[in-house]
């Protein structure tokens, strides 16, 4: 790896912006916290696989979505506590996930988490596409598998890691050398097969016979991808995934630790947001409040105000101020 392009390093403070640099996975990314919010992203390109090293300093999210569509894929929980939660699963110091692709993912994260995501090359080491896609029949959901397990091979697969981690911050040209960057590609998917093997082999697929809070959730997702712009309440998420009113509650609480009717009016804001962001000289604040069906306008303000820490007002008058001087 001569280019220098091996690895590629981002800040953000919008969930949205961080939702759209995942290159490998298809999710939607939300901000549940007040005020600040900070993300750390890594990637690293080696060459037989793709690895995401994710952080969040500040602030609390939750992420719904796809993983990667051309490859099967893995989690590794980074975090010391209960920061992380995958697949409504804390995810402590023992936490892998296994995804076949386009598995389905849902996560919750706190101050503090972080968390490694590994995406092989699709020729490479066909024992682990083939590990994760033996039963073709199966749902998305039924070929992820997750849980906290306590093997030698996921303390060894999270020091290697670390090493990473540490080459990236301390001699990041490393990367760029072809030998080095192979023998750590190698490594990095010995150790991850080792792990998943042991994972297929002991946890429950989420999913099963009946319907998981996963699958419920994830549905609700599919659904809202189909009308990215427009408001959606609870009860057309029951009729859509046709659960009552408390297996939804159940489904939320048990996968993103809040409940649907909190995360509709969460993603309200945020479709507010990003309206107010367009380059639209005639958008209005109180146009983007209504057409999202915020009735009345000082709650929306303070609603909106509390999770961004600014008014609609001052994000409309930043964006065109920031217009003005292209």
């Amino acid at each position: 790896m001569a280019d220098g392009n091996a690895v590629t390093t981002m800040t953000f403070d919008d969930a949205g912006a961080f939702s759209k640099a995942l290159s490998k996975s298809n999710v939607v990314c939300m901000q549940t916290s007040s005020g600040i919010l900070k993300f750390g992203l890594t990637i690293v390109r080696l060459p037989e696989l793709e690895l995401h090293l994710t952080s969040m300093p500040v602030g609390a999210c939750i992420a719904l979505g796809d993983t990667a569509h051309d490859s099967v894929s893995f989690h590794v929980g980074l975090s010391v506590g209960r920061s992380l939660n995958l697949m409504g699963t804390s995810a402590g110091t023992n936490c892998f996930a296994a995804y076949a692709r386009g598995g389905e993912l849902a996560i919750r994260a706190e101050s503090g988490a972080r968390l490694a995501y590994i995406v092989p090359n699709c020729k490479s080491m066909p024992e682990l596409h083939e590990l994760l896609s033996k039963d073709v029949g199966l749902s998305k959901a039924r070929q992820s598998y997750r849980g906290n397990i306590e093997i030698s091979e996921l303390v060894s697969l999270k020091a290697l890691l670390d090493e990473i981690a540490h080459i990236i911050e301390f001699s990041p040209a490393l990367l760029d050398r072809r030998a080095t960057a192979r023998n750590l590609s190698q490594s990095l998917l010995v150790q991850t097969f080792s792990v998943a093997r042991k994972q297929v082999a002991t946890s429950t697929p989420v999913g099963g016979s009946q319907r998981s809070h996963v699958q419920i959730v994830t549905r609700v997702h599919d659904y809202l991808r189909q009308c990215p712009t427009e408001p959606v309440y609870v009860l057309d998420l029951c009729r859509v995934v046709g659960v009552s009113q408390p297996t939804l509650f159940r489904a939320f609480r048990q996968t993103l630790g809040i409940g649907p009717k909190e995360y509709l009016q969460i993603r309200r804001l945020h479709l507010s947001r990003q309206r107010l962001l367009q380059p639209d000289h005639t958008v209005s604040v109180h146009d983007v409040a209504y057409d999202l069906g915020f009735w009345h306008l000082g709650r929306f303000s303070r609603a909106y105000r509390a999770m961004f820490g600014e008014t609609p007002s001052n994000t409309l008058r930043r964006r065109l101020r920031s217009q003005r001087c292209l």
